[in-house]
């Protein structure tokens, strides 16, 4: 089923639900992409931030029930 007569926002979001429920691949729309390329560059800033600060993750064997 292809159709491209999908002006608005709603209608694509619908035309991309439904090729998703009767298994046709939905290409990604490039404004999506960006935005979820932001969220993934401000969480590794985050996680960058936390080890600086010395608050990441222990290593195997060095975790809180370890130094009993």
């Amino acid at each position: 089923m292809n159709r491209t007569f999908s002006a608005t926002p709603y209608a694509k979001r619908v035309e991309q639900l439904s090729s998703r429920i009767f298994g046709e691949v939905a290409r990604p729309n490039l404004k999506d992409l960006c935005v979820l390329d932001e969220h993934e560059d401000f969480k590794e800033e985050i996680k960058r931030l936390r080890e600086l600060r010395g608050k990441g993750k222990p290593k195997k064997g060095e975790g809180k029930r370890s130094k009993k």
